[in-house]
Order: C-alpha cells, then sequence, then structure tokens
C-alpha cells in the first residue's frame, strides 16, 4: 500500500494513518487531517488545549464549502485521531467527543449527463491552459470509466499499463478490491497528453494525477476533483447539481444504454452486487423495459 509521508506539526498522525486497512481512507484522512492542522496553526490552537467549542466552530466551517459526506468524514477523522492520541497518552481528555456528524437528508438521486453533454463538458475545457491538460484528463477518466473520485485520486503511475496493446488502468476499489479497466481511446488521448506535460517517474507509489502545485509526491485533494466537475459544468451549461458522483451515473447509464450486460457494469464499476448498478441506471433502457412503457407503446424501440 502506498502511504502518506507528508510531515505533520500534530502529533503521531503518521502512526494513525498507519493503522487504517483502507488505502482511499488514508488518503482521504490525510487531507482531513491537513485541513485541520491549518486550523489549528492559523487559530494559534493546540491540541492540548482544543475545547468542544472549537470543533464546534471547525465543524461549521467545513460545512460552508464542503459536501455533507465530506464534513461528516472528517469528523470522523477526528474522531478516530483523538481516541488514538489518548490510547497512547499524548492527551487524557477528547475534545471530539460530544461532536456529532450532521444528519442525513433524504435520498437525492444523482444526475448523469448524456454522451452529447459529456462531450460539450470536456470541450469546454482550454487545453492550452495552465492546467488545461491535468483538468481535461481528471474528466475524461472521471466520465468515460466512472471511476470514484477517491479511486481516481489513489491512481499511481504504475496503475497505467497495458494488456496485448490495450492500454488499462489497474484500479484498487473499495475495500482495496482490484480491478482492471481498458482506457477509452479519447480518455487515452487526453491522459497521454496531461503526462506529456509534467516531468515525472516511473517510481512506484508516486500518483498518476498530481496537486496542482507541483509536488510530484503530492496527490490532487478531493475537492480538487469536485471543484474541476463544478467548474467545467458551469462553463458548459449543465445543471449546477452536477459533481464528480454524475460521472458514475454517467458511465453506468451509458454502457447499458450502448449495449453492456449488467453483469459487465458491475465488474466495471467495482461493486460486489449487481443490485448498486440498477440504482445507478439513468438509461433510457430502464424506462423502455418498464412495465407502462410496453402497455402504452407496445414495446416499441
Amino acid at each position: 500500500m502506498n502511504t502518506v509521508t507528508k510531515s505533520y506539526q500534530l502529533p503521531l498522525v503518521l502512526e494513525f494513518l498507519a493503522t487504517l486497512n483502507s488505502k482511499h481512507t488514508m488518503i482521504a484522512y490525510h487531507g482531513d487531517l491537513k485541513a485541520f492542522e491549518t486550523f489549528v496553526t492559523e487559530n494559534a490552537f493546540t491540541v492540548e488545549g482544543l475545547m468542544p467549542e472549537h470543533l464546534g466552530l471547525y465543524r461549521e466551517g467545513l460545512r460552508q464549502h464542503r459536501s455533507l459526506a465530506s464534513v461528516n468524514r472528517a469528523l470522523a477523522c477526528l474522531k478516530g485521531y483523538f481516541k488514538f492520541l489518548i490510547v497512547h497518552n499524548v492527551l487524557t481528555r477528547n475534545p471530539t467527543e460530544l461532536i456529532r456528524g450532521f444528519p442525513s437528508p433524504e435520498y437525492v438521486e444523482t444526475p448523469g449527463i448524456s454522451n452529447e453533454e459529456t462531450v460539450k463538458l470536456l470541450a469546454s475545457v482550454d487545453g492550452e491552459a495552465p492546467h488545461g491538460p491535468l483538468h481535461h484528463a481528471v474528466l475524461s477518466i472521471l466520465f468515460y470509466m466512472g471511476l470514484r473520485r477517491g479511486e481516481l485520486i489513489g491512481l499511481n503511475v504504475e496503475s497505467l499499463d497495458a494488456e496485448k496493446g490495450i492500454p488499462i488502468l489497474r484500479i484498487l476499489g473499495k475495500g482495496n478490491r482490484p480491478r482492471i479497466l481498458p482506457i477509452p481511446e479519447p480518455a487515452f488521448r487526453s491522459l497521454t497528453k496531461y503526462l506529456n506535460t509534467r516531468v515525472y517517474t516511473r517510481a512506484e507509489g508516486l500518483p498518476l494525477f498530481v496537486s496542482t502545485q507541483g509536488n510530484e509526491e503530492k496527490r490532487l485533494a478531493p475537492e480538487t476533483v469536485r471543484y474541476i466537475v463544478k467548474k467545467y459544468a458551469k462553463l458548459a451549461g449543465l445543471p449546477e447539481n452536477i459533481s464528480p458522483h454524475s460521472a458514475r451515473v454517467t458511465a453506468v447509464s451509458n454502457a447499458l444504454e450502448n449495449g453492456a450486460s449488467v453483469i459487465e457494469v458491475q465488474t466495471m464499476g467495482g461493486w460486489k452486487s449487481i443490485d448498486m448498478v440498477k440504482r445507478y441506471d439513468r438509461s433510457s433502457k430502464q424506462i423502455k423495459n418498464s412495465a407502462i412503457w410496453k402497455i402504452n407503446y407496445g414495446g416499441a424501440k
């Protein structure tokens, strides 16, 4: 597993991260703890002097610029981290004990976009802009291949490979379940252009998509991926509720629309259950396979 090597001012962060079983959780918690460290430093707090009201202030601040799921994950990260500090006798009290996550709203269906809208989205990227190739490659991999945001962030340079002349990505999904996916031609062209713009080595463990700060060892932050999707969705005139998760819905729906079986899409998405495929399907076939369509339109294609 690729480990996080970034130094911290907070105590025992690397030791805490090393206890996590999931690579994706480790990467996410790394970002959460860096954000928390910035909060502590900017407010001249100390870990020993943190009070519940300080954590409450941090919680409310997160809610201003993060999704609900991201905020609740960051709070879960802090709870785990402070418990770790107590177990290792760094602290004698836990300032996160009274901090609670935000209640989940009623389920809102994530929207996808059509093939035509995907083309429009990608066309809105200025490939000659300083970070244009990176942004185009990120969008291409997300919307053509349906990767989870954490999977994209977790890709290393050695994840890009080839089998029998076909470019592939070796992906480590949820629960550390590996899968191999061929890279569609337009996504591969975009990825190749991006890689040609950066100096990198194929040293094991280095991220495939690096931070715009130019550090070869620093991965894209989850918030950066969200920013990229939101920015170009707006430029392309797409609905405001398009998000990184919309890319997954898009890839699933387009695959089913173009004849892929449910089992093939399950493999593509890295799900344990085919029931998850149905949750992501927004294709017209879902409508045309319904009883109401067949009753009223005679099963017309």
